[in-house]
């Protein structure tokens, strides 16, 4: 079956690009500025001899966070608080109001990332990437207690704020899923000489046996998350450095109330490795002259994306979606629209 289409301005993959960019409640025009305000949690406790990346051993202080989030985009929200944590230990934050940007996971803790002398020096430039924040979802997903601060365990012989906190800081600047290896990049000494030195040992021991799950759980970094969604809010500015407050994560459940307020700060997705080939071989064909545009990668990248485009599941839906919206490959370099070859489509390649 074939069908001849007029010239249009639309550019099929240009529209597959934002909607694979941005998540559901994003509003074009609307930055993801997000105002709030961060309380420390009150079971704050010092971890003496605190090695991370290339900054010197030292007592570190863990502790949970309650963000208050007031404002999105400058429009005002009202939700409850959330539970919080520290994703970049080379930068400090306190009690306070803030204005920091939501962005992608995996560009977390990017203000200082290979800085020689820091913490941060083992992250890469740019951030976690992808496959430590594949890694961050994973413990959200089965170690994230609650979104209510006040809601989490945090006892001598439970202290789960403080095996969360160890947790993410070993994921995200480290490799190893060891918190005692000294060849690794954080490590910490079993701790002594305080009386909250068995919440300490055992903080450490219960992070321990969730690094060791999560090594085991072969995650890569196409993993998503299945019961909270990542909201990481990032700080490039400000702070006495003048490179940001410390980054930090929090994580919104799934189907309640509060996580349709924050739909603006989901994570936004990378575009997928099958709309980044697909593009690829758009623009080989762009000096071809007369050439078909390869429907069967782009029947198939539409089939395996359906869930984030909104599509739902059928040949129709499909077939409509490629049926009214043109693709001109003017745009990816074609001299002239006589020499433009429209796409066939065959219902049949849909599944």
């Amino acid at each position: 079956m074939k069908n001849s289409h007029p010239f249009t301005k639309i550019v099929f993959i240009s529209l597959l690009s934002v909607l694979a960019f941005f998540p559901t409640g994003y509003v074009f025009g609307q930055t993801n500025a997000v105002d709030f305000s961060l309380t420390q949690g009150t079971s704050s406790a010092n971890y003496s001899q605190f090695k991370a990346g290339g900054a010197p051993s030292k007592n570190q202080p863990v502790v949970g966070f309650e963000v208050d989030i007031t404002s999105i985009g400058g429009l005002a929200v009202d939700a409850s608080p959330m539970a919080a944590f520290c994703i970049e230990i080379a930068e400090t934050i306190g009690n306070g109001s803030y204005e920091f940007d939501a962005g992608f996971l995996y560009e977390a803790a990017a203000g200082r990332a290979g800085e020689a002398g820091t913490a941060s020096l083992n992250i890469q430039p740019g951030g976690i990437g992808q496959l430590r924040a594949a890694r961050v979802r994973y413990l959200f997903d089965n170690f994230y207690e609650s979104s209510t601060l006040s809601s989490w365990t945090q006892t001598s012989t439970t202290p789960n704020v403080h095996a969360f906190q160890l947790s993410l800081w070993e994921l995200t600047h480290d490799e190893d899923f060891s918190l005692s290896n000294r060849n690794g990049s954080l490590y910490i000494n079993r701790q002594s000489i305080s009386d909250t030195t068995t919440m300490r040992n055992n903080a450490i021991s219960l992070a321990q046996s969730w690094l060791t799950r999560i090594s085991g759980a072969g995650i890569t970094d196409s993993y998503e998350s299945t019961k909270y969604d990542v909201i990481s809010l990032m700080s490039d500015t400000g702070n006495t450095d003048g490179k940001g407050y410390q980054d930090i994560v929090m994580g919104s459940l799934k189907g309640t109330t509060d996580h349709k307020t924050f739909s603006t700060l989901l994570p936004i997705p990378e575009p997928s490795s099958s709309l980044l080939a697909l593009t690829a071989s758009l623009l080989v064909l762009r000096r071809r002259r007369w050439e078909k545009i390869p429907v069967v990668a782009l029947v198939y990248f539409i089939n395996s994306q359906r869930a984030s485009l909104g599509i739902s599941n059928s040949k129709g839906n499909t077939e409509s979606m490629l049926r009214e919206t043109s693709l001109s490959l003017e745009s990816l370099g074609r001299p002239s629209r006589e020499s433009i070859r429209w796409f066939e489509f065959d219902s049949s390649l849909t599944s």
